[in-house]
């Protein structure tokens, strides 16, 4: 009998879990990047462009510096992005452009597709780096799955960083949030989804056996292709260890 495997709060590492500054951190991370698009105005028109630089340059550095350290086993994004994003918030601050505030969010997504891609470089991927850290005994089988879906959003990432780069030069404030506050959240959502059918159809693992598994189990038999009798023979080995 194995002993039991010590599942990660939310997928996150070891060191951040640990850290009551670390969790903070991550936690304002987190908030900024999905809050941003939806207050940056709001809070232009409040305390204007250079009051908003202001509030993100404190963020970000407190938040680099409570999580120095602490990456644990995903790639960091790296000083060049660090040093962007200040540079953007410099930016704002002299010349009290809105525009170079709405820059941020492409510069982000920029960031995230050059971490995803360059997660490839080693033999898995940031994804699979994620699936294991949520489900330790996952089996060798998904790299190359995990690979090509880590491509996937890089490529996503890249392409609307370059969608909200226009946005934020170019067009209207309202336009510029609506795709950065709602239409990117939603594209993400259609991925998640097709992602989830796709996998489910294509490995046939079916270890929890609750209602939707026994649903596309039956649907979807795991004898049928080499992929689900793989999974079989999986799921049989870790039930009898």
């Amino acid at each position: 009998m194995t002993e039991p495997v010590e599942q990660p709060l939310l997928g996150l590492p070891t060191q951040i879990r640990r850290s009551p500054k670390a969790l903070v951190a991550v936690g304002a991370v987190v908030l900024l990047v999905v809050g941003y698009p939806l207050v940056v105005e709001q809070g232009v028109a409040r305390i204007g462009v250079r009051g908003v630089a202001g509030v993100v340059i404190v963020v970000s550095l407190l938040s680099s510096a409570l999580l120095r350290g602490r990456s644990g086993p995903f790639p960091s994004a790296g000083a060049a992005s660090q040093l962007g994003l200040l540079g953007l918030l410099a930016f704002a601050v002299v010349t009290d452009d809105p525009r170079a505030l709405r820059g941020i969010v492409a510069w982000v997504y920029l960031t995230l597709a050059w971490i995803f891609w360059k997660s490839l470089r080693e033999e898995g991927s940031i994804l699979e780096t994620l699936v294991r850290s949520l489900e330790p005994a996952t089996p060798e089988f998904i790299r190359s799955y995990c690979r090509k879906s880590t491509v996937l959003w890089s490529v996503f990432f890249l392409a609307n960083a370059g969608i909200l780069a226009v946005l934020a030069a170019h067009e209207s404030a309202e336009a510029w949030a609506r795709y950065s506050g709602r239409t990117v959240y939603a594209e993400m959502g259609v991925i998640f989804v097709v992602d989830f059918f796709v996998r489910k159809t294509w490995f046939r693992y079916y270890f929890h056996e609750g209602p939707f598994d026994r649903v596309w189990s039956h649907l979807f038999p795991a004898e049928n292709t080499e992929a689900g009798r793989r999974s079989a023979a999986y799921i049989r080995r870790m039930k009898e260890r």
